[in-house]
């Protein structure tokens, strides 16, 4: 008993050495008797119960001092920039506030008038939604989502069976025509050799329809043969090697070049081939009129193609049909046709002579 009082007298001197106010030199104050300052562990530990037992902060959670300190900071800092006024609510809105709170009570109260619950309800004055029904019972709720649940698992299951039959069935229709003789599916695919890599040049040999598309009707690929350039284009929108397409050098500059302007003129695709729609041939704008006056497409193409045979080759069976067009369908745009005919007429040496002519008959 004796070390353990003189340990306590230890740790009490070395409590007032280091936790008592020492007066500076200089101050007036009278040093305070050994009775009001010198106290024991248990008169020190004992002046704060009265303070532990209130509840100082209004804040509820772990981090109460800090949330005062910011707020005080962020009050502050609003008055010292002036939107101190902006900042604080209204006591309006406090009154509403306070009267929506007090009609969501009442409407809990309504739901259900249990008095142990309503301590619970005073804590939250926020964001109580009075359309929320907390004291539903939820006991079936499991047994609910999991009927729910086989309900779904099965229809999604009997939604894919159906779907694996079609494709079944659908696979099964076309294996039977591809086996069957007698069915016109099958013979059809011709298992042709790859053309070896280093076949010269001049033994090509491409099939009717490359020759029908190199052909190109007797003239050179423009930009505006929408209707041919797909056929010398990969599906990842390459453009295909001479090996591929059997054209000729100049050929392949020509579908180069009008390939490259329509891509940059936005009427060809730049990563994958065109499709079915977008294979239309480009008209002149001149030509754009023939179809509000009622004129065919096809009677259009062929008065041009025409033109192009007379213009290059001087094919006269080719002129007369042109004026039998004209003669047909009056409205035909042959604006190319008659200009090119006037022109080679001011080219003849007699031309002058036989308009002198012309004009003087009366």
């Amino acid at each position: 008993m004796e070390m353990l009082r003189v340990r306590i007298m230890h740790l009490d001197a070395l409590f007032r050495r280091y936790f008592t106010t020492r007066a500076s030199p200089g101050s007036s104050k009278v040093k305070i008797g050994r009775s009001h300052v010198d106290k024991g562990f248990d008169d020190l530990l004992g002046a704060s119960i009265s303070t532990q037992n209130n509840k100082i902060s209004e804040e509820g959670s772990f981090d109460a001092l800090y949330q005062e300190c910011m707020a005080e900071i962020y009050r502050k800092r609003a008055e010292i920039d002036g939107y101190s006024d902006e900042t604080r609510e209204s006591p309006d809105i406090q009154d509403l506030t306070k009267k929506e709170l007090e009609i969501t009570r009442a409407i809990f109260k309504r739901v259900n008038p249990c008095e142990k619950v309503m301590p619970k309800l005073d804590r939250k004055d926020d964001f109580i939604d009075p359309y929320w029904d907390p004291f539903k019972r939820l006991d079936g709720l499991k047994l609910q989502v999991a009927a729910e649940f086989n309900d779904l698992a099965r229809l999604v299951s009997a939604a894919e069976t159906r779907k694996h039959r079609k494709m079944i069935r659908e696979a099964s229709q076309t294996f039977d025509e591809f086996c069957d003789p007698y069915s016109g599916e099958s013979g059809t695919t011709e298992w042709s050799d790859p053309m070896p890599a280093d076949v010269s040049e001049r033994f090509w040999d491409p099939d009717v329809d490359k020759r029908v598309v190199l052909e190109n009707n007797k003239r050179p690929f423009s930009f505006r043969d929408l209707h041919v350039l797909h056929n010398f284009v990969a599906e990842n929108g390459q453009i295909l090697p001479r090996r591929l397409t059997c054209a000729t050098r100049q050929q392949q500059r020509q579908i180069f070049k009008a390939i490259r302007t329509a891509r940059q003129m936005a009427l060809f695709p730049y990563d994958w081939k065109p499709r079915y729609c977008d294979r239309i041939p480009l008209m002149d704008p001149q030509q754009v009129t023939q179809i509000t006056c009622n004129v065919s497409t096809n009677v259009q193409y062929l008065a041009d193609e025409l033109f192009h045979r007379y213009s290059k080759l001087g094919d006269l069976r080719a002129k007369a049909m042109i004026h039998v067009l004209m003669e047909k369908n009056p409205n035909l745009n042959c604006f190319r046709f008659l200009k090119h005919e006037s022109e080679r007429y001011r080219c003849d040496p007699n031309f002058k002579a036989t308009l002198d002519k012309y004009k003087s008959e009366p």
